[in-house]
């Protein structure tokens, strides 16, 4: 879930910290801090709600990052609406600054150790 912006709120990357591994989601806001443009927010779904929380319980460090905080995310996840001319809080520049996410973690988790 990216590029999605809600109206008068900052662009950031959503960390979510629960059901996740806290070693790599430590990792993941390192790549934030280092390779890109705008910051993270740290944030919670408050459930399992995505596969990371699978993972995560049988032991394989996962991390979860997200468009924005919860409270700010798209209403249009997973419906029609999930489309780049459904909304005006569609931003590409947000969309290339998740990319930079995934590609630093790509990248840099070969060096990854956990300290957790």
């Amino acid at each position: 879930m990216t590029a999605f912006v809600k109206r008068g709120q900052r662009e950031e990357i959503g960390a979510v910290m629960d059901f996740t591994h806290p070693g790599l989601m430590k990792f993941v806001k390192q790549l934030i801090d280092t390779y890109l443009d705008i910051p993270y927010a740290e944030t919670t779904c408050g459930y399992a709600c995505s596969d990371h929380a699978s993972w995560n319980k049988i032991g394989v460090p996962a991390a979860f990052a997200f468009e924005s905080q919860f409270k700010y995310s798209s209403p249009y996840i997973h419906s029609a609406n999930d489309r780049i001319d459904a909304s005006d809080e569609f931003s590409f520049t947000h969309m290339l600054e998740y990319s930079k996410l995934a590609a630093a973690f790509v990248i840099e988790l070969a060096g990854w150790k956990s300290d957790d």
